[in-house]
């Protein structure tokens, strides 16, 4: 299990707390499996204003829908963790380990 920070448009992250957006087509340039940790990072004027934990439940690639992906993209379903005390433990969980990778 690994856990991924994704920057992420305030308009986009409303509607995935709204509830109405399920799933983040992008970039394949990480190592994301399904199970892995997304911390999405609401991105207004330039700035992080909030953040919410999802776990990934699925991931569609261009070999399983080349007429719909471009080469290298992928659509990440997913998932809100609802416990607000799991998704404080990924993100600490998450820090410390950029902390030990960058100290």
């Amino acid at each position: 299990m690994q856990i991924h920070r994704l920057k992420t448009k305030y308009r986009l992250y409303d509607r995935v707390i709204a509830g109405g957006k399920k799933a983040e087509i992008r970039k394949l340039d990480r190592d994301f499996k399904v199970g892995d940790y997304l911390i999405l990072e609401r991105i207004f004027q330039g700035a992080v204003s909030h953040t919410t934990v999802a776990e990934i439940t699925d991931i569609l690639t261009y070999e399983d829908f080349q007429d719909g992906l471009k080469e290298g993209f992928g659509m990440l379903s997913f998932k809100l963790i609802d416990n607000p005390g799991y998704a404080d433990a990924i993100k600490r969980m998450e820090e410390q380990e950029r902390a030990k990778n960058n100290g």
